[in-house]
């Protein structure tokens, strides 16, 4: 076996959980599997796996390896898939998006990309958090109001406006803000995914005002933001998206200021090799995603 073989078994037993099924699924004996880890282990000088009665453990060091191992055989089939142009495209892609803008908004895209190239493999990852798409192997994430990095190429495809919202049984409650600096009287809902954390920004007839607010609930998902408002916990500075296919009450409060907008981004590695495919599919979301 050549070198990306034996680190393509060593992978499979990590993920299989033992030699004996790495061994069935590559259709090998057991004693071949075992011989493989030992002549890798035999030349990193390292133990990567340790055996007992209770099963199989991946020492640290083997999971190191093994992480290694992945993003190479990754790398070579990303070259392999992209060898024969001219043909179809084909081979993984891995993309990160937020939960609630992911499915209102990238999964028809995603569905529509992948009825175009039937042989594209998605592994898509709903997740508002900001993940860190190298360590965690992603081709491609679409972000809403983050950072740039120099580790990241970023592409903004839209702006997200914003308003300031909340239910009518709170305003009822506690009354309705007429001015920016009123909100420190009230509850404020806030979103744990936005760089912009407790500061909210207005224009308004005195020009820019930045409100520091507080209030008992924190959340880094959206659709819990949203279930937190309609329940009349507080006020909440979102993106209109989030309450495009509403039906309950909803109040939007300071019209008179205006709100900063969020940009929508593409963020791909900078390192990362930028496949066919992952050129096709970032093409595609910039012209889903872009107005007009």
């Amino acid at each position: 076996m050549d070198r990306f073989s034996n680190w393509r078994l060593f992978a499979r037993v990590v993920e299989a959980g033992s030699f004996s099924a790495a061994a069935r699924h590559l259709e090998i004996t057991q004693p071949q599997v075992s011989k493989v880890v030992a002549a890798l282990e035999a030349e990193l000088r390292v133990r990567l796996v340790e055996r007992s009665a209770r099963g199989l453990r991946v020492t640290a060091e083997g999971q190191r390896f093994y992480e290694q191992c992945r993003r190479v055989l990754r790398l070579q089939e990303e070259v392999v898939h992209d060898l024969p142009s001219g043909g179809p495209l084909r081979g993984p892609l891995r993309l990160s998006c937020p939960v609630g803008y992911g499915n209102l908004h990238v999964v028809p895209l995603l569905v529509r990309f992948l009825e175009l190239h039937p042989q594209v493999e998605l592994d898509l990852d709903l997740n508002d958090a900001f993940v860190d798409l190298v360590a965690q192997g992603f081709d491609l994430a679409v972000r809403i109001g983050g950072n740039s990095s120099s580790l990241y190429t970023v592409t903004e495809v839209a702006r997200a406006e914003q308003a300031l919202v909340a239910a009518p049984e709170y305003l009822d409650h506690r009354g309705e803000p007429t001015r920016p600096e009123q909100l420190s009287e009230h509850d404020c809902l806030l979103f744990s995914g936005l760089p912009s954390g407790n500061e909210w920004t207005f224009q308004g007839p005195l020009g820019e005002e930045r409100i520091r607010v507080g209030g008992r609930y924190r959340v880094n998902n959206s659709a819990a933001l949203a279930e937190a408002v309609l329940g009349g916990l507080g006020i909440a500075m979102t993106p209109l998206w989030m309450w495009r296919n509403q039906a309950r009450p909803l109040r939007t409060l300071l019209q008179n200021y205006r709100l900063t907008s969020l940009p929508i981004q593409l963020v791909t590695p900078r390192a990362r090799f930028r496949s066919a495919r992952l050129l096709a599919l970032h093409e595609f979301l910039t012209q889903g995603l872009s107005p007009g």
